[in-house]
């Protein structure tokens, strides 16, 4: 299993590292590895999501909720 950092995926994606990580927190990119506190991400999964068109992997998240918000 080989692990990509960041720079790694935006060079296979023709991209910047600054386009990954927000990819990675809208939730479009497959989830990446945690090694210790560092994220990396499978070979294998990065190029089975290009292979499959680039989709969404999780809905993004619509952002933080209010202590005082009601559902």
């Amino acid at each position: 299993m080989e692990l990509l950092t960041a720079k790694e995926v935006a060079d296979m994606l023709k991209s910047s590292v600054r386009l990954v990580w927000k990819m990675r927190d809208s939730g479009r990119l497959p989830q990446p590895v945690k090694v210790s506190r560092l994220c990396r991400w499978r070979r294998s999964d990065i190029a089975e999501w290009i292979g499959a068109g680039c989709p969404p992997c999780r809905p993004a998240s619509v952002g933080p909720r209010s202590r005082h918000s009601r559902p």
